[in-house]
């Protein structure tokens, strides 16, 4: 049976009058993305006046990251159509704790909400898509939130053209300087080219430099291109459990609380063997750093120098790479000459190491290079015999702990028997934050130093003169396999 044209017309507008209508787009609900200010303590506030970077210093549960997800959801809304970035130390951070915290985060910052499993439920007024896996949130206005972590570089971030960056927790980056100077500080170039930071500091952290830096800019120029502001867990206590608060109360005037919940950046610990304080070393008997300029060492007058290895194992979470480079001088002080702490730089491999080696000993005109077989020093030593033969390449084993490695160490420095030439922060930060403490982060500048200044055993007697303390450290190359040295 054939049906006529008119029926079929007919039977068609039937059909659409039942059909359900089509979706229509999520209409934009009414959000203020100002509307946290009303809520926010005064020094939550963004800086007044024009500025660059904003850090965010203070304590756990201080409201750091509520505050830095809502300043920056309020720049992204007052400057539409833009790229963003966030950098965490982790992706992993990243996407749980700046975007799909449900207190805290970017998406609920911008009137949006996530389910347990970051699947975006609201997606409010500025909202348009949530990719969780490659950490992007695309925007209404055309604009797009790039997530990165910081432990990589956030090397991809690198190339693009951002209006601005939240950085979340900086003193827990590994990699700041590839983070911070080279991926953020060229990425953010475009209008209002603002980073906010955020984080507690970390004591003995390499991102701890950066901390620095920050306040040091802030504590120059307050009214400059660099802004912080100090957040106390204290004065965020409306906020928290109770059962919280009882945990808190017990850090309350220790090291830890100082850190933890003041948002303290401590230089030099209760307990470590170094200090910089002159009048604090002579009246505690601890190390003290002493500093001379590149300019005035003369080279000349430096004898046997030696280049110590503190490897890797290779592994994802091994305790980094350490190197130190420390010569004799004719005055009996040993001079250090160089010193880096590359934890967390998974780019140097195995071989990688080994040419750092070479490197600082051609460099330095270096007699040896003292290895650790330690951890991950027994694989090395097979490699450096492969890729370098010619390296002189003495192996030395840890049989004491690290604290009781370090004391003689230490104790050179008191009378003074050593002196840094030039910047060695990231080092002299360890030795004044070093402990020994039960996990406590291993120090690997520290140990390459301690490796090296055995190697060298200076001999210049203690100020004021003295019985000189004998140690004894491993050598296969010695008689019975140790040697004491003081």
């Amino acid at each position: 049976m054939t049906l006529s044209a008119d029926v079929r017309a007919d039977l068609l507008r039937m059909a659409e009058a039942f059909s359900p209508p089509e979706p229509q787009p999520e209409p934009p609900a009414v959000f203020d993305p100002f509307g946290w200010r009303l809520k926010a303590r005064p020094i939550q506030l963004p800086p007044t006046g024009d500025y660059d970077v904003w850090y965010v210093r203070g304590g756990r549960g201080a409201g750091k990251t509520w505050t830095c997800a809502n300043a920056f959801a309020e720049l992204i809304v007052a400057h539409p159509g833009g790229e963003w970035g966030v950098v965490a130390p982790t992706l992993g951070d990243v996407r749980t704790t700046c975007f799909e915290s449900q207190d805290s985060g970017l998406i609920r910052a911008l009137g949006g909400r996530v389910g347990p499993g970051g699947e975006l439920l609201e997606r409010g007024p500025h909202i348009l898509r949530w990719n969780r896996s490659t950490c992007e949130l695309f925007l209404r206005d055309g604009g797009v939130v790039y997530g990165d972590g910081a432990d990589d570089g956030a090397l991809r971030l690198q190339g693009k053209n951002l209006r601005g960056v939240w950085a979340d927790e900086i003193g827990l980056w590994k990699q700041w300087a590839t983070a911070w100077d080279e991926s953020i500080g060229f990425a953010v170039r475009k209008a209002p080219a603002k980073i906010i930071a955020s984080g507690t500091p970390k004591a003995g952290r390499p991102g701890l430099a950066l901390v620095k830096r920050l306040l040091t800019a802030a504590l120059a120029d307050p009214h400059g291109p660099t802004r912080t502001s100090l957040l106390h867990t204290r004065d965020n206590m409306a906020n928290l459990a109770g059962a919280a608060l009882t945990r808190m109360r017990l850090l309350e005037g220790t090291r830890l609380g100082r850190q933890e919940l003041d948002g303290e950046v401590l230089d030099e610990a209760d307990g470590a063997l170094w200090t910089r304080d002159p009048d604090k070393a002579e009246r505690e008997q601890l190390g003290l750093i002493v500093s001379e300029r590149p300019e005035d060492l003369r080279v000349e007058l430096l004898g046997r120098t030696v280049v110590a290895l503190d490897p890797s194992d290779g592994e994802k979470d091994g305790d980094g790479v350490g190197f130190a480079v420390v010569a004799m001088h004719l005055d009996h002080r040993a001079r250090v000459l160089h010193s880096a702490d590359l934890l967390g730089d998974r780019a140097l491999g195995p071989a990688a190491q080994v040419r750092e080696a070479r490197r600082l000993f051609d460099l330095h005109g270096a007699d040896r290079v003292v290895v650790e077989k330690n951890h991950g020093g027994r694989w090395l030593v097979d490699l450096f015999r492969t890729l370098d033969p010619t390296l002189p390449v003495k192996v030395v084993d840890a049989t004491q702990g690290k604290r009781t490695r370090a004391e003689p160490a230490a104790a050179l420095y008191t009378r003074p028997g050593v002196v840094h030439v030039g910047d060695h922060e990231q080092l002299e930060d360890q030795l004044t934050s070093f402990t020994g403490a039960a996990g406590e982060p291993s120090p690997n500048a520290l140990d390459a130093l301690v490796w090296a200044l055995t190697e060298l055993r200076p001999t210049a007697p203690p100020a004021g003169g003295g019985e000189v303390v004998q140690h004894a450290y491993r050598d296969d190359d010695a008689p019975g396999g140790f040697v004491a040295w003081g």
